[in-house]
This record gives C-alpha cells, sequence and structure tokens, in this order.
C-alpha cells in the first residue's frame, strides 16, 4: 500500500468532526448519561467511530509507511508505539481502544438497514 497523505488528512479531519461533537457532551452527569438512552448511543457511536478512525488512520500509516501489515487492532497501536509515530505515553493511553472497537463493530455490523431497536 502507498501512503497517501490526502487519506489521512481527509480520516483526520473526520475524527476531528466525531471529537467535536463528543466534546458537546462533555459536561454529562452520569445521571444524566444513565436516564437518557438517545444521550447513551449518541455518546457510545461517538466513541466508536473515533476509536476507528484512531486505529484506521495508525493502520494506514503502517501499512503505507512501513509496509506492516497486523492482524489484531492492538498491534496498529504497538506497532505506531514501536516505530516512535506515537509517544509510549500515548500508547499507554489508547491501549485499551482496540478492545471498545472490536467489540462494538461487529454488533454494529448486525444491525439492518431501517430495523427497529
Amino acid at each position: 500500500m502507498v501512503f497517501k497523505r490526502r487519506s489521512v488528512t481527509e480520516r483526520l479531519k473526520k475524527l476531528e468532526e466525531v471529537l467535536e461533537k463528543l466534546r458537546e457532551k462533555a459536561n454529562v452527569t452520569l445521571e444524566d448519561y444513565q436516564r437518557n438512552t438517545e444521550l447513551q448511543w449518541m455518546i457510545e457511536r461517538g466513541l466508536e467511530l473515533a476509536s476507528s478512525a484512531i486505529l484506521d488512520i495508525g493502520n494506514h500509516i503502517l501499512a503505507g509507511m512501513y509496509g506492516i501489515s497486523v492482524d489484531e487492532y492492538e498491534e496498529i497501536l504497538e506497532k505506531l508505539c514501536e516505530k516512535a509515530v506515537i509517544s509510549a505515553a500515548l500508547y499507554q493511553e489508547l491501549r485499551g481502544l482496540s478492545g471498545f472497537s472490536e467489540y462494538f463493530s461487529p454488533r454494529l455490523s448486525q444491525i439492518k438497514p431501517g430495523a427497529r431497536i
């Protein structure tokens, strides 16, 4: 795979849009979150989109710049740290991210368009 800066830039723009929406909910109390299903879905979907975007960007960098292919989401973060693309501190902060994405991605793909949930 060839590294495409434009592709990463577009993905970063999308990530920033998602993070902006999540920041709007930063002051939501746990009580409000627990009472409001729509709010839960919005926040959880935003977190899923953000985690997927981060991992997708990382995977593109690894494949395009280093010729590295990974089998597991967690390997993306490990390899980015090994290649000094991200710091060890950032790696520690992001480590659980892959589990979040792995949990939600298969479940979201099972939802049929137009289905009532």
